[in-house]
């Protein structure tokens, strides 16, 4: 984050770790437990759950940048 050199950039590499978190988890589930995840409970759910997280995720991520681009001098 130290490199950025544009707000998108910045917001792109502060989120950067969590996506590896996500990766390392997938990889943990499928190669060395080898369940795939199948005994978590877990299922794909209804897509307007998704719309729902992913909206809120975009709302969160943006009303900010557009206060602080508003706001900035």
């Amino acid at each position: 984050m130290l490199w950025a050199e544009t707000p998108f950039l910045r917001y792109a590499l502060s989120s950067l770790p969590m996506i590896m978190v996500t990766v390392a988890t997938y990889i943990t589930g499928r190669y060395i437990f080898r369940d795939g995840f199948s005994k978590a409970g877990w299922n794909w759910g209804k897509s307007k759950h998704y719309l729902a997280v992913f909206s809120l995720a975009i709302f969160v991520w943006v009303v900010p940048t557009i206060l602080e681009l508003g706001l900035a001098e």
